[in-house]
């Protein structure tokens, strides 16, 4: 099967690129029935076709667990290191970030509004915008 998880920032967050449909994953694959199950800090979505697939995702802090026949596949954020970059004007400072997500910039700020490549320099007029993944695959 097949899971798509769209992770995006707050809705007053400036929108960021996303692949156009049928880039990455065929738009005509048939959609499986799912079951969605919610209670306080949890959903899962357990799918209707064979092979006993589901996805917990625990809210905070964020958490995706991809699960088969009963065996834990793919964990997204298990050590909490998801990281999305606040766009924002240069100086300012990230604001906080929900269920545990993290803003490296106050690390390193250096390249955050311009980044040179050899003679280039790249300008980034909404500041930094990076996307730094935590994906765990289970054995």
């Amino acid at each position: 099967g097949i899971v798509r998880l769209l992770v995006a920032a707050g809705p007053s967050a400036a929108s960021r690129f996303r692949l156009p449909a049928g880039d990455v994953i065929l738009e005509d694959l048939a959609a499986d029935e799912v079951v969605l199950e919610a209670s306080e800090g949890l959903t899962v979505v357990r799918a209707g076709a064979s092979g006993n697939c589901s996805l917990r995702l625990l809210h905070r802090p964020f958490e995706a667990e991809l699960w088969a026949g009963g065996r834990l596949l793919q964990h997204l954020n298990a050590r909490h290191l998801l990281n999305f970059e606040q766009h924002r004007k240069p100086g300012a400072r990230p604001e906080g970030l929900a269920g545990g997500l993290l803003d490296a910039t106050g690390l390193d700020a250096s390249g955050l509004w311009e980044e040179p490549f050899g003679e280039h320099v790249d300008s980034k007029p909404r500041g930094p915008a990076a996307v730094g993944l935590d994906v765990t695959f289970q054995r």
